[in-house]
This record gives C-alpha cells, structure tokens and sequence, in this order.
C-alpha cells in the first residue's frame, strides 16, 4: 500500500518564494519582529532612537517607494544595455515567438491600456496603505483566509487557472484557523487591559467583515490584473515596479505634507478611541497621522541621525526586493502564493521571535510571553501560532512539496504527471522496439513510403 504523505517534486520558481519571505524578515528586523512585544524584540540597529524613528511608517514608505523607483529604473538600464548578451538575446527572441503565436487585439486602444494600467498600479498602493490601517484598527478581525477563496476564483475565472483536487483541500483546510482566529477575538471581549474598538462597539464586528472582504476583493483583483499584464501584454517586472514606485512615492509625499500641516484632533491621553489607532503620532499636545516635522526632530545626535540614514538605504534595498520577488512570483506561479505567503510570514515571525528570546535568555533575562498590558496574551499567542502552523502545512501541500496520495488528492500533482509522462514513453518504446511489429526482410520487399510515414507518425 503507498504511503497516504510523501515529498513531492522541487519547482525552481520557489526560491521566489524563498527570497521573498527572506527580504520581507530583512525588512521587518529594521523596525522590530515581536508579537505584541512579548517577546524580546529583534531589532537590526537596537538603539534608542530606533524605538521612537520606527513610529513614523509613512515616511519610511515614502523612501522605500523612492528606493523601488530608483532600483527598478536602474535595472530596467542595465537590462537595456545587455541587449547583446546571449541570454538577453535569446529571452527577445523567444518573446517575439510567444507575440506571433498568441492571439492579439490589435484593436485595443493603448492609451486606454495605459490608463487602465496606471489605474490598478494606483488602486494597489490605496488598498495596501487601508489593509495597513485595518489591521491596526481592527485587530484580531484580518481573517486572510476569505482573500484565499477570493483569488482562487479570480484567477479560475480571468486566468482560467484550473484548481485541482488537491489545491481544493487546501481552502477547505483553512477552516481550522480560521476557528483559532475565532478564539482570539472572543478572548478579546474579556481583557480588560487591551481594549479594542469593536470589543466597546460590537456592531463594528459585522461591518469590520465587509471591508475586509472589499478589500480582500480589490487586493486579489489588483494581482490578478498584475500577472494579466506581465502574461498577456508583456509588460517587464521593472517596469510595473517603476510606476509602483513613482507613484506611490508622490502620493504619500502629499499625504504626509497634508497630515504634517493639519492635526487629527486635539490630543486627550485620557480619552483614547479608534482614531488613536490611526493618528497615533502625538507632537505638541496634538494628534498627527503623520508629521515630518517631529521625525526630523527625533533625535539631536548626530551618531543616531546617521544610523536611521543607514536604516533608510537597508530599507530601500529590502523593500525593492521584497517586491521584486513578490512580482516574480505572480509571474511565473500565480497569485495564489502570494495570498498563502500571508501565514507563513506570520509563522516565521513568531519562531524567530521564539528563537531571539530563548538566545536572549542565555545571555540575559529573556521576556517570554510577557505583556502586562494584554491579559490573555499566551493564549492569544497559541491560538495564533496553531492557525500559523495549519497555514503553513497548507502552503506546503498547495507548493506540492507534500503530497497527499488519499482519495485521488495526488492525481493532478506534478510528481504524478511526471510518473505517467515516462510511464506512457516507456511503453510507447517497448511497442515501438517489439520484435512483432518488425519488419522482417527476408523475403519480403520492404515499402520505403509505408515505413517513413510509420516512423513519421
């Protein structure tokens, strides 16, 4: 009997999978990795001022939007001016092909094109910065399983990217985080300390689900839209990466001169609601969404002014990458794996978190599940961590690197395709090589034509 799990076959399109939770640790060990600093927190430059420069996500966006811009136009040059290597060479060539043999609308009108693609580079930058903000406002609510059945039938539907038995599995296997994701916010309603919006307002519970699931809708619809143009109208990674990048880069810069020039409302420590949430950088008495103001003022040393500038260009390097990879993997797998990466991120904050402190321990006191201001936090952390393993085991089974040999769940696998691929060629050669359907030409005249059409056949 054949063992119900087993390995299945490595894709070499996974090292983008591989590099991009890489970058995006990178990117995140340069503000902290913790959960809700229970931990000891990772940090790159662990000085004092990078606990207070961190606050100021809006500009660090900015500048890692201006590093994406910078890269990918330095890139799309240096691509430019290897157009006589071999490899570029033969990747045009084989470009041209692909043009010539697909179908094209040569009645579609670019600028419409062009318009329509700025438009979704744009709607991606709105749904990533209100995703942001969701996820601070409605903690507990980012239920990322409803992004998977979304972009599942998105990219059936647009891509006409079949979904097999196995990969069908996968979304009903969800269920059970999204059970622990339950847990958490039922314990929410009993902790006095860490008081949330919806735990005061319990009807924002039902319209928090709603946008998220709009969002969740117009965020799987923008990637879908990203590999349709990366496929069908072959636009370069660079490419779409520069216009990310030029974009974003002048509208948060006037959403920051905006939020710097006026307050959110005037700061009460004592009243604290959900605009806090958002607005949560406090400069003279008053509430900002952001301020440059007080970040150029963070700190006076010169010593911590020159490692928040290195902080600055990490932050270029890792957030150009992170995204370089994320693209590279729409384009050659699906945006599927980039909804499934979603956990894994989240598993492998938490283990290194696990991991910092226990090295931190030995050296000094380590702080191991300890939040005085969260009162279930080590029941919150495992519910967490056990919905972040199940959604691991998930992108596992869904990368095919286990396979599922139950009910016919491998049948459509690769391992499988491959199986029956060199078992049809093996018998293809024995019939082909089977002394009967030789020909014997002893005595027999042998008719040229009759055998070139067989072998031809």
């Amino acid at each position: 009997m054949a063992k119900c799990i087993e390995l299945g076959t490595y894709n070499n399109s996974y090292k983008y999978i591989l590099l991009t939770i890489l970058f995006t640790l990178f990117n995140e060990s340069l503000n902290s990795i913790n959960y809700y600093s229970a931990f000891n927190s990772l940090k790159l430059f662990p000085t004092e001022a990078q606990e207070k420069y961190p606050s100021h996500k809006l500009v660090h966006q900015i500048t890692g939007f201006l590093g994406i811009f910078i890269m990918s136009t330095i890139s799309s040059n240096i691509n430019r001016s290897r157009v006589s290597h071999v490899e570029e060479a033969d990747s045009i060539l084989e470009e041209e092909s692909n043009c010539s043999s697909k179908e094209q609308p040569n009645n579609q009108n670019p600028v419409i094109l062009k318009l329509y693609f700025y438009l979704i580079i744009f709607v991606w930058i709105i749904i990533e910065q209100a995703i942001e903000k969701y996820n601070r406002t409605f903690c507990h609510l980012e239920f990322w399983m409803i992004e998977l059945g979304i972009i599942s039938y998105l990219c059936s539907k647009k891509l006409n990217i079949v979904i097999y038995k196995h990969q069908k599995l996968v979304l009903y296997f969800n269920i059970i985080p999204i059970i622990f994701k339950i847990g958490t916010i039922y314990l929410a309603f009993y902790d006095k300390h860490f008081i949330l919006g919806y735990t005061i307002y319990p009807f924002l519970i039902p319209i928090g689900l709603l946008i998220y699931i709009l969002f969740m809708f117009v965020k799987s619809y923008v990637n879908v839209s990203l590999k349709y143009f990366m496929d069908s109208k072959y636009f370069s990674v660079n490419k779409i990466l520069r216009a990310y990048g030029l974009i974003g880069t002048i509208f948060l810069t006037i959403i920051c001169i905006i939020s710097t020039i006026f307050e959110c409302k005037d700061y009460d420590k004592n009243n604290k609601n959900i605009i806090d949430d958002i607005c949560s950088i406090k400069y003279n008495n008053k509430t900002y969404y952001e301020n440059f103001i007080k970040y150029i003022n963070t700190s006076k040393e010169l010593y911590e002014k020159i490692i928040e500038v290195l902080v600055i260009i990490l932050g270029m390097i890792f957030f150009y990458f992170l995204k370089f990879y994320t693209m590279m993997i729409i384009k050659y797998l699906n945006p599927i794996y980039i909804t499934l990466l979603t956990p894994t991120i989240y598993f492998f904050d938490k283990l290194i978190a696990i991991i910092f402190t226990l090295i931190c321990s030995i050296f000094k006191k380590g702080k191991f599940l300890v939040n005085e201001s969260i009162d279930f936090i080590k029941e919150n952390f495992y519910l967490d961590f056990l919905g972040d393993i199940f959604c691991f085991i998930s992108l596992l089974v869904y990368l095919e690197i286990i396979v599922l040999n139950c009910m016919d769940l491998s049948y459509n696998s690769r391992k499988k395709i491959d199986e029956r691929g060199r078992l049809e060629s093996i018998i293809l050669n024995n019939e082909f090589l089977d002394p009967k359907n030789i020909i014997n030409n002893e005595g027999e005249d042998i008719d040229e034509d009759v055998d070139k059409d067989k072998l031809c056949k």
